[in-house]
This record gives structure tokens, sequence and C-alpha cells, in this order.
């Protein structure tokens, strides 16, 4: 019954109690991770205008997130910057840490090297229990100094991480492919 469940779901369509925003906006939400995952990014967008006509609730942070990687994987990374920017205020959040990388790797894919420097170093000093997104940090932040033909500094980051990291995740599957470009690298620079 529609009215007790505020939503019903009808294949991939939503039809909604308009009573029951709150319930609305979380079913069309997971029908956007859905599609995000299914590669339909497009489709994703499009939700995410259903969803924002229903102005009682503000979209929860996961799916803000997940619209703002939506228009990154669009090449729309402008649209997806002022999502990013409030979820990052908060990187004891996952959605937080998560954004707080994905501003830094947009600063370094539009060659914004100071921006991207600084907001990697503000996040080092910061609090966070997220050490996977932090990891991602430090290995841009090597990239960073690769590009900026600071090598040693490079090799001294991904060093740190390769000591001190403890996830059991693709950090170090990441770290050790870009150790052994750097260390190469290095030694050219020096043969």
């Amino acid at each position: 019954n529609e009215e007790n469940f505020g939503v019903l779901h009808i294949g991939k369509d939503i039809v909604a109690n308009p009573n029951d925003a709150r319930l609305y906006t979380t079913s069309s939400s997971s029908l956007m991770i859905e599609d995000f995952i299914a590669d339909q990014i497009e489709k994703v967008i499009e939700e995410m205008a259903q969803v924002s006509k229903c102005a009682v609730v503000s979209m929860p942070h996961p799916y803000k997130k997940e619209v703002a990687k939506a228009y990154i994987a669009m090449d729309k990374e402008n649209l997806a910057t002022n999502d990013l920017e409030e979820l990052s205020t908060d990187t004891r959040t996952k959605e937080g840490a998560e954004a707080k990388y994905l501003l830094a790797q947009i600063e370094f894919d539009n060659k914004k090297y100071s921006e991207c420097e600084t907001r990697i170093m503000d996040y080092i000093n910061e609090s966070t229990p997220h050490s996977y997104w932090l990891a991602r940090c430090f290995i841009l932040l090597s990239d960073l100094y690769s590009v900026q033909d600071k090598k040693m500094e490079a090799k001294q980051y991904l060093l740190s991480l390769q000591n001190n990291y403890e996830g059991d995740d693709d950090i170090a599957s990441r770290y050790v492919s870009v150790l052994s470009v750097s260390l190469s690298s290095i030694k050219q620079y020096y043969d």
C-alpha cells in the first residue's frame, strides 16, 4: 500500500506518496547508486534532478557523493565540486574523506598543483579515521611531486606509506606500482 510505505517500486519506476518526501528521497537515492554501479551515469543525474525537486529533504551524504562521482565520470567536475566541498568539511565521515581526496584529484587533473598540494597537506593535518583515503592522498601527493620533478619527495611519501600503512585493500598494489616507476625514474635521473 503506497500510503503506508510512501513509495512503491514498479520495476525501476517509483510511484511516490507526496506526503512522504523522506522515503521518496531514500528510495530514489538507492536507484541512483544502482545506476551508478551499472555505469548508467546519465540516469543518475536524471534521478538526482527528480529527488532535488523534493525540497523538504536534503540529499543524504552517501548519495551526494555518488552524484558528484557521476558528474566526474561525465567530465563535468565543475558540477561536482559544490557537493564535494560541502562533504569534505567533515573528514570523520567516509563521504567527507573521499570527497577531500576527489577534490585534490580534480585539482591535480586540472594541473592546479599548488591548490592540490595545499588541500592534501590540510587533509594530512586533519584527524580522520579513514586511512584508505588518506593513503590515496599520499599516493596523489607522490604523483604531484613526480610531475614537479621532486622525485626524492615523491619516493619518501611512498616509502612512508609502505612502512606505515596497514590496511587490507588495494593501497599496497597502488604504491608498489608507483614506487617501482618512481625508483626507476630516480635511478635514470642520477645515471
